[in-house]
Order: C-alpha cells, then structure tokens, then sequence
C-alpha cells in the first residue's frame, strides 16, 4: 500500500511521488504505478490537460479490489503530508473530441472532490465514469460535458458488470441535448 501526490504546479516531480515536493505531473504517471489500496492525493490547485486520443492517455487502469479500493482524492497540500484536509478542486481535463475513460479497468476506486472536464468547442466527447467491472464511488465530483456538439454523453456505466454511486455530484452539459445516461443491469436505480 503506497501513497502518491499529484500536482500540476510541481516544480521536481521525482518517483515514487512520495510527497508534495516530489509529486507527479501527470495522473498517468501515478495510474500506471497504483496498486490495491494505494492513496493518490491531488493538490486541490491541481489544473490538468490533455490533447490526445482518449485510448492513448485517458483511460486510466487503477488497480483497486474490493477489499483494498484505490482511493482518489483532492487535498489541501498546506494540511500535510499525508494531507489532514480534503477540498474540492483538482481538475483534470481533454479538449477537442477527446473523450475521457475515468476507470477502465475490473476496479474498485474511490474519487473526492475531483472535476472532470471532457472536450471543447463545436465536437462530440463522452465520459465514461466506469468502463470495467468493480464499483467506482465518487463523492463531492463534478462532470463537465464542455463540448456543444449534439451527442455528447456522461455514461456512469458503459459496461453492465459495474456499478457507479454518485455522492453529492454534480454534472454540467454545455449542450441542452447531452444527456447523463446510468445503466442498470439486475438491480435498481
């Protein structure tokens, strides 16, 4: 069980990202190196963008198990380390058609006070909160569809095995036709 930090501002990102003055850049840094039961605190003045193919770069593989879920969270970095205050307010962001995969992988992961921004200007992006098979919560998160072209979604589970709990979360559309899809397979809603 390990713990990692996460910050965008970081001047000396060094492994194993142990602490905020040798935090990662990049969630694809820390991704890679998660494990079952691991911590991954993002300062909450965390801004991140990517350009790229969604395949490429954000569909991220957190190695959560039931009984040891990776846990996600945006933190005061002047609280410590590790960090007594959890705030809302680490971004992390794609731009253009560039959709977005939060979980893709057969994980159990837990996100606080994350903002997830999917696409930009007149395209199509879609989010998917949980691509895999183990239960993704998210508590105090907010979903941002930012693009305005029309069938652009925000799918909590893309796939019927998993299932997604939504904790005080809020989703914005830039486009009045996107939709917020939930998919229930043998249970209830």
């Amino acid at each position: 069980m390990a713990t990692y930090y996460v910050d965008s501002a970081t001047s000396s990102a060094t492994s194993p990202y142990s602490s905020w003055t040798k935090a990662a850049r990049w969630t694809s840094t820390v991704a890679r190196m998660s494990s079952s039961g691991d911590f991954v605190y993002y300062a909450s003045s965390h801004a991140e963008t990517i350009t790229t193919s969604a395949a490429a770069a954000w569909s991220w593989g957190w190695l959560g198990t039931s009984t040891a879920p990776v846990r996600i969270m945006s933190a005061d970095k002047t609280s410590g380390t590790p960090p007594s205050t959890l705030v809302f307010g680490a971004s992390i962001s794609t731009t253009g058609a560039n959709n977005m995969s939060v979980v893709s992988t057969r994980s159990w992961t837990y996100f606080y006070g994350m903002t997830f921004n999917c696409g930009s200007g007149a395209t199509n992006a879609d989010m998917f909160l949980n691509r895999g098979w183990g239960l993704v919560v998210y508590e105090r998160c907010r979903f941002n569809s930012a693009t305005t072209g029309g069938s652009t979604d925000i799918e909590c589970n893309s796939n019927d095995a998993g299932e997604t709990i939504l904790k005080d979360c809020s989703t914005i559309h830039s486009n009045q036709a996107a939709q917020l899809q939930v998919a229930v397979a043998g249970g209830t809603l």
